[in-house]
């Protein structure tokens, strides 16, 4: 592989590389690669992207480093020789970005801080994109999704499970399932006009911990992975990142509590409120529905299934036993 992204880069970016150390493989894959003077991120992503989506991603980069302001930055793709079609390693789309330095998301109470406040500045200038010229679709109740959702899991075919853990995990949260799946209906189709009428607006749709990158002083240095970016409400974006920073499956239901409660208040206090029934809405109406998506492939990658089912499954109870 190594060869490879070094005989790609530099047909497609004429720049011979003397190091490449991988970063993640998580979704997308990211590389560390250098040069004698340089040092610049190489993403390959998922394998399902298409020309279009990397073309409307490139342009909102463009347009949010060109609106920026202070030190939080943005990914800055660098130019390339080839066309964008013909970006391609392995099958996978790979273009190259400026490496910034940082550090991860290390659950510290400021890094937390900061990142929420991040997210008051992104969502500014997300508003001053006009989504109208780009690829985007629309998400989080408002692509109808939630019309053709099942308002239970007895047609689920539990045979086709390879794994006994997973069917006894899903034959044990029947009820569970069913419960949460009818709740997100009937609040999706109580509400429908209302989402309709929402005001629209690109959003992130991943705002989770590992898409920000930290300073020494634990301020945000960079916003990353906008691939996911899609059409929908601020509060849709907000309720997944709350979840995302504040939800940890290592500590009591009561620290946890606090901690969704201590964000909500920070926001609300910045007027960006979401009431506990939209925001249950939203991350059970998320989470069912990747649930469902998850299962309906299992038998293509039961591998994946095995290791998201029993932890989408805990989220979703613990939201319904002690938020609902």
């Amino acid at each position: 592989m190594v060869q490879n992204i070094k005989n790609y880069i530099k047909k497609a970016y004429n720049i011979d590389l003397i190091s490449i150390s991988p970063i993640s493989n998580q979704y997308s894959s990211v590389y560390k690669v250098s040069t004698k003077s340089a040092s610049y991120a190489l993403l390959l992503y998922r394998p399902n992207k298409k020309p279009e989506d990397i073309r409307s991603e490139l342009t909102v980069y463009k347009y949010l480093n060109s609106v920026r302001e202070g030190d939080l930055s943005f990914p800055n793709p660098l130019e390339a020789d080839l066309a964008i079609d013909e970006l391609k390693l392995k099958g996978r789309f790979a273009l190259l970005y400026d490496w910034v330095e940082h550090l991860p998301y290390g659950n510290d109470p400021y890094q937390k801080e900061q990142a929420f406040t991040s997210y008051c500045y992104l969502n500014n200038l997300m508003k001053g994109i006009n989504y109208n010229d780009y690829s985007y679709t629309k998400t989080g109740a408002l692509d109808g999704a939630f019309d053709s959702l099942s308002k239970n899991y007895t047609d689920l075919n539990f045979t086709k499970f390879s794994n006994d853990n997973i069917k006894s995990l899903l034959q044990d949260n029947l009820l569970s399932l069913k419960s949460t799946s009818s709740f997100v209906t009937d609040y999706y189709m109580q509400n429908k006009q209302q989402f309709k009428e929402s005001e629209f607006q690109l959003i992130h749709n991943d705002l989770s911990p590992r898409n920000f990158g930290f300073r020494g002083d634990k301020k945000v240095s960079f916003i990353m992975d906008f691939d996911l970016c899609k059409v929908s409400t601020w509060q849709y974006d907000l309720s997944w990142m709350i979840w995302r920073f504040c939800f940890d499956e290592k500590k009591s239901p009561e620290k946890n509590l606090e901690a969704i409660n201590k964000a909500k208040l920070f926001f609300r206090e910045r007027n960006y409120d979401i009431d506990l029934p939209l925001f249950l809405f939203l991350l059970l109406g998320r989470l069912i529905l990747t649930l469902e998506g998850r299962l309906q492939n299992y038998e293509k990658d039961p591998l994946a299934g095995l290791t998201f089912v029993p932890s989408k499954i805990r989220e979703i109870n613990f939201l319904r036993e002690y938020l609902m």
